[in-house]
């Protein structure tokens, strides 16, 4: 066999199989000369996370580590100033990095002069977090699903539990959707149901500040509520946003409509709003997330009510989680019949995708 025919042999049964997706893998490279292949999901609060072939779990690498990065994808990046660019990343140095634009908003154009195929220079430290994108919508979707049961044979007792999540990172503002329903089924009672659900849109704004609007939706026995909707519109700011936590605080105004168990009418009511959200991420494995949500009636004379969440994840596998959770929902002058409070702890499993 001529070498010409060996090297042909060698390219198709070797080298072929690998030309499919070898141009989608990214590189890593640190300080200490360790070279990385994988795939870079996303950076925030100084860790970068990276799915690699050896490791059933993702990698995470503080960003301070590393001296080279190459991607053939895009990636959409936020800057400390409130700036959002579609861009990749062209050059990382000891204290700096060099981002092309690919894909300017209107404003950027207009305002600041910015366009295509235009670097840009900044301090690492101004870098708070970048996304991969793919180029179309789909690439900038992120999301989560969860699902739990529990069965017992007194009172043939089942319970079945729902909870997903899905976000889309645009390129000046961020949309979330939330849904967690819950269902009890036992003989000779009433099942038990709890749905909560949520819309939220958010425009970022310079120095870590935003404009919020959300929708959402509770609908609970214990408290006898048929369904409680909230239209939210307010600001809001990061206190912070290190690699360790991150905590955000909003405050506006939550135009209220409930309707109660075996009440016709549907109640209205205008209230100040205070929320609060904390996320920490002090280990490789664990998330801790925490949210409260304070209102304070306008229209009804005393009534105050607050949303308590706390949900701790843990990331057995790639793109697998457990999760652990309650929520507490509290009025202080709830409907005749209903009691002022409840709550749920909650347990699934799921999916990150």
């Amino acid at each position: 066999m001529t070498p010409i025919k060996r090297f042909c042999l060698f390219f198709l049964f070797v080298l072929l199989p690998f030309t499919g997706w070898s141009n989608s893998l990214d590189t890593l490279q640190l300080k200490d000369g360790t070279l990385l292949v994988g795939e870079i999901k996303r950076m925030e609060r100084g860790v970068l996370v990276m799915e690699v072939e050896f490791s059933e779990k993702n990698l995470e690498i503080s960003f301070s580590k590393i001296i080279d990065l190459s991607s053939d994808f895009p990636f959409l990046i936020a800057l400390e100033n409130g700036q959002y660019f579609e861009a990749e990343i062209d050059q990382i140095n000891a204290d700096s990095i060099s981002i092309q634009i690919i894909q300017p908003t209107k404003r950027q154009q207009n305002k600041l002069g910015i366009q295509i195929g235009d670097i840009i220079h900044t301090s690492r430290a101004d870098v708070i977090q970048f996304f991969r994108i793919r180029g179309n919508s789909k690439g900038r979707f992120d999301g989560e699903i969860g699902l739990g049961f529990n069965m017992a044979k007194a009172n043939n007792l089942r319970q079945f539990s729902l909870q997903n999540a899905l976000s889309y990172n645009g390129s000046r503002f961020l949309a979330l959707q939330y849904f967690n329903g819950i269902r009890s089924v036992q003989s000779e009672t009433q099942p038990i149901k709890r749905y909560e659900a949520s819309l939220v849109g958010l425009y970022y704004l310079p120095k870590e500040w935003f404009v919020l609007g959300w929708v959402s939706f509770l609908s609970n026995t214990q408290q006898l509520l048929d369904l409680r909707t909230g239209y939210k519109l307010g600001f809001g700011k990061y206190i912070f946003h290190t690699q360790k936590a991150t905590w955000m605080v909003t405050g506006g105004l939550n135009l209220n409509r409930e309707k109660f168990r075996e009440i016709s009418t549907v109640q209205s009511s205008t209230e100040g709003v205070i929320s609060s959200q904390l996320q920490i991420k002090d280990f490789s494995i664990f998330d801790i997330n925490a949210s409260l949500n304070f209102y304070d009636s306008f229209t009804e004379a005393n009534r105050i009510r607050s949303d308590f969440r706390l949900d701790i994840r843990y990331d057995f596998l790639n793109d697998f989680y457990l999760k652990l959770g309650t929520a507490i929902n509290y009025d202080n002058q709830p409907t005749e019949g209903g009691t002022n409070t409840d709550y749920i702890i909650q347990s699934t499993i799921g999916w990150i995708f």
